[in-house]
């Protein structure tokens, strides 16, 4: 009720505006106005035909690319998994050690090792990048051993072994870590010198899909199924993806570019 006055006199005033207030004046001003007016729409206008088209043709060129497709998916698919596992574990565990106490501090404990293994790993990956120069390569050591920790969970679930569930939780989180940062600089080094920016939307859009794809595709199958084969729909992609990119050639073009202008610096 503290606050039922205040409400009450901002829901008046917005009323009062809406019925007292027109959107916006018949005519301008001035003449001066209207010049102006009328400019800045035609420049706006111009300038959104212009980025538009850029923004279109950029995309076209970029899904002609088999590797950007492939390190996008890879990218996309790794993504979201920790957070997937972060809402699902609880369940699972529930429905694997049904005569267990103290589930939920179990999961607790080890989301918690996990997401700081995910810290991490995405500093480590950084440095290693830096060192090595060898984007793909440690893309894929990194999705291997994404698969492996899928493999452990799913191990764990099946043998109702809560020490390889706890660790299989806690190397994804490292793994994951590692895979998120490695893979976006390597999405970067194979679409230069498309915009950084534009690249990364469409990252974020890859992960937004498999966002809400997970949650669903592990619910159905907790439900349907059971928890072992609620394990299996990451492992299946992550296992796939990581065969594509092995087999996916990939050109390191912004590592070219710099070998290529390195004598101007």
């Amino acid at each position: 009720m503290m606050f039922a006055g205040t409400a009450s006199l901002s829901a008046a005033l917005f009323i009062y505006s809406l019925l007292c207030f027109e959107e916006k004046p018949p005519t301008l001003p001035s003449h001066a106005q209207a010049k102006l007016h009328l400019a800045s729409c035609k420049e706006g206008e111009e300038k959104f035909q212009s980025v538009f088209k850029s923004l279109w043709n950029d995309s076209k060129s970029l899904f002609k690319s088999c590797a950007f497709v492939v390190v996008l998916l890879v990218f996309g698919a790794s993504y979201p998994i920790q957070r997937t596992n972060t809402v699902l574990l609880s369940s699972l565990l529930h429905q694997t050690f049904t005569t267990e106490t103290q589930l939920n501090k179990h999961a607790g404990v080890a989301l918690a090792m996990s997401w700081m293994g995910y810290t991490i790993g995405a500093f480590v990956a950084g440095l290693v990048i830096s060192k090595t120069k060898s984007y793909k390569s440690v893309v894929v050591a990194s999705m291997t051993s994404l698969v492996i920790s899928c493999a452990m969970s799913t191990v764990g679930i099946l043998y109702a072994n809560m020490r390889v569930v706890n660790a299989a939780t806690v190397l994804q989180g490292l793994t994951l870590g590692f895979t998120i940062t490695s893979t976006y600089e390597l999405l970067v080094e194979v679409t230069y010198p498309h915009s950084e920016m534009f690249v990364s939307l469409l990252g974020m859009g890859a992960v937004g899909v498999f966002r809400l794809l997970y949650p669903i595709a592990d619910r159905v199958l907790l439900n349907t199924a059971g928890p072992t084969a609620s394990t299996l729909f990451s492992l299946a992609v992550s296992f796939f993806l990581t065969l594509v990119l092995v087999l996916t050639k990939m050109e390191y073009k912004r590592e070219q570019a710099n070998e290529e202008n390195s004598h101007l610096l």
